[in-house]
């Protein structure tokens, strides 16, 4: 089962929706032969290989691979897509870990003057991850040491920063530099017992990753991350998650909210297997994100029935509602907050909003001038965003409006919640151009504004 340590290019690289051949791409000699010290002195074959059929050269073609769900990503300020994207996937094998990554991009550079590997200018990955034993709660915090960290570029380096071992490939479909690459793609097998994991009980139910892509965009010359998730590398129930089938949190097919085509992704806590009944529910701790797939626009309205059911973690004062995000994730939001729950009424006195600039944070209460007289199994959210301005309403109540100038141009919009186990239903989310067609879209989603 070993694999040449030199990078492997050439025609007719299966790539999904970019497959068929391009221009004969270049084999690397021995002179840019990358140093087998990079991949861990790790041999398949003396050590202990995989029984899984998989041939580790890269390309994922395997029909292994086929049939698993992919994590997709692109540029955020991209939504049709024309700079580069990326597919990847990771499943829990018998004796380890497989990842596979795949990107098209049109503008594979490398940097030679750097070094062989040259992580801030090369085109490439990083990929945050840990696994966990067979049973383990995947949403609870675990301590930041027990993050690895693997970085893949386009010369065909695979270095595990954090000492592991393992073997894997990369593979590049055209000329690296010329600007008319199609996309480079890699595998990779990390045994268990590089991951200090047992697998007495049985092979491990998920592998967490958070992967992040390297590359050029237009006009540039600089390598740019392609790194849209909006919580710190460091908070590990935050991370995506990958079982036997692949990405664990896919979307099903016609979902409304979940991850952008491009873009933002969802973090990881949601449970989405009601989807398909209008229905998502937040389940993790700290914060967390999900988004209508189609709405990027300045001027749009969303709406939730929100049905808070309790803190998860330790935090006492759940919040759950509505956000938008821009493209640096920064985002505002408009939630209920279990402060303003009034036991003996039964009601919300009070809403708030928060929110997260590059420059700073803050929250603030919302005052209304009666209780919402709703109990706390559901209350209906809406928000309004006409460039800078917002207006907010809770149970038909008009309860507050602002400007927010950080968010004069277009966003995401989507669900927030902290710390809360809370319920969205009913939701509906739309774009607008004017007063008019703002008024007809409201009249159809049953909100008087």
């Amino acid at each position: 089962m070993k694999r040449g340590i030199a990078l492997a290019a050439a025609c007719c690289m299966m790539l999904l929706p970019l497959a068929g051949c391009s221009q004969e791409a270049t084999i690397y000699d021995a002179e840019n032969t990358v140093d087998n010290d990079y991949r861990g002195n790790y041999d398949p074959e003396t050590e202990g290989s995989w029984t899984e059929d998989i041939v580790i050269d890269g390309k994922l073609d395997d029909e292994l691979w086929q049939n698993k769900s992919y994590y997709t990503c692109g540029y955020a300020e991209d939504p049709e897509n024309l700079y580069a994207t990326y597919r990847l996937t990771a499943f829990p094998g018998e004796t380890g870990v497989f990842i596979g990554g795949q990107s098209y991009d049109t503008d594979i550079r490398r940097t030679d003057s750097y070094g062989s590997f040259a992580p801030d200018y090369n085109t490439g990955w990083e990929i945050y991850f840990f696994c966990l034993e067979k049973g383990t709660d995947q949403t609870i915090e675990q301590p930041t040491v027990i993050r690895d960290y693997v970085m893949v570029d386009a010369n065909g380096s695979i270095v595990f920063m954090t000492g592991l071992r393992g073997a894997g490939e990369v593979y590049v479909e055209g000329e690296i530099g010329s600007g008319e690459t199609v996309g480079m793609s890699f595998e990779l097998f990390i045994p268990y017992t590089e991951l200090g994991v047992s697998t007495e009980n049985g092979t491990p139910d998920v592998f967490n990753m958070l992967p992040i892509y390297r590359t050029y965009l237009p006009g540039s010359s600089m390598a740019t991350r392609m790194s849209l998730n909006p919580f710190p590398w460091i908070y590990t129930p935050g991370y995506y998650r990958f079982d036997q089938n692949g990405y664990q949190n896919a979307d099903a097919e016609g979902a409304v909210v979940g991850d952008m085509p491009s873009g933002f992704a969802k973090s990881a806590n949601w449970d989405v297997s009601r989807e398909s009944e209008g229905i998502v529910e937040s389940k993790g701790v700290q914060w967390q994100f999900i988004y209508f797939r189609d709405i990027y626009a300045a001027n749009a309205i969303v709406k939730t029935n929100v049905r808070l059911k309790g803190t998860l973690g330790n935090d006492s004062d759940p919040k759950a509602g509505l956000m938008v995000m821009d493209t640096s994730q920064n985002y505002f939001s408009f939630f209920l907050n279990d402060n303003y729950f009034d036991d003996e009424a039964d009601a919300f006195t009070g809403l708030s909003y928060t929110t997260l600039l590059s420059s700073g944070w803050t929250m603030q209460g919302v005052g209304t001038d009666e209780m919402l007289d709703e109990p706390l199994e559901e209350v209906q959210l809406v928000m309004v965003k006409r460039g800078a301005s917002f207006d907010f309403y809770a149970n038909g109540k008009k309860v507050y409006s602002c400007t927010q100038t950080a968010f004069t141009s277009s966003v995401y919009v989507g669900f927030y919640s902290l710390s809360a186990n809370a319920v969205y239903s009913d939701y509906a989310a739309s774009a607008f151009e004017t007063e008019e067609e703002l008024a007809a879209i409201a009249a159809e989603m049953g909100i008087e504004l």
